[in-house]
């Protein structure tokens, strides 16, 4: 499987789950309060029970992945030193809640924004499903049984597009989550 040329990963050598689900979490109002344009370590603040949500999926012996969209790296707004400070707090702060994911992939792109943009980038950028395949190869994880949770469209259609089960961060009631056997 060939990744597109921009795309960021935490580790090359993730767990490998075989075959179980995979639980995939947008970072910028899901994993962490929402920021625009998040380059900042000190703010930082996780979302009230992404922590939580991560132990449990861990205790499930599910692969935990954030894919996030960053297209403040294209537009100029945010170098990847500071994107890499702030995944770095992030990691830091769920460690101090016994939490921690097992892999992220990040997309700087934007159509408006980069140099050369074309198929590979726009597979790479959610809704394409370029960051979920990845992951999903790397760890081995069944993505058909898997979920994603986002709070923005393109969350929906990426995980659409894996016949994963999604559901809303910004939705109006709290969310429950239980794992389905299929």
């Amino acid at each position: 499987m060939t990744i597109p040329p921009d795309i960021w990963l935490s580790t090359a050598t993730p767990p490998r789950r075989q075959g179980a689900p995979g639980l995939f979490l947008d970072r910028d109002g899901v994993l962490v309060k929402e920021v625009n344009y998040l380059k900042n370590k000190e703010a930082v603040a996780l979302e009230r029970g992404a922590a939580e949500i991560i132990a449990w999926g861990r205790a499930k012996g599910l692969g935990l992945v954030c894919v996030t969209n960053q297209s403040g790296i294209a537009r100029g707004l945010i170098s990847w030193a500071e994107f890499e400070a702030v995944e770095a707090e992030i990691a830091r702060q769920l460690r101090e809640k016994d939490a921690a994911l097992d892999l992220t992939l990040a997309c700087p792109s934007h159509p408006d924004f980069p140099e050369g943009y074309g198929a590979a980038r726009d597979r790479g950028r959610k809704p394409g499903p370029a960051m979920i395949e990845h992951a999903g190869a790397l760890m081995c994880l069944d993505l058909g049984a898997s979920w994603l949770v986002g709070d923005k469209a393109a969350d929906i259609e990426a995980a659409n597009g894996h016949s994963s089960r999604w559901t809303s961060a910004a939705a109006p009631r709290p969310i429950r989550f239980r794992f389905m056997s299929h």
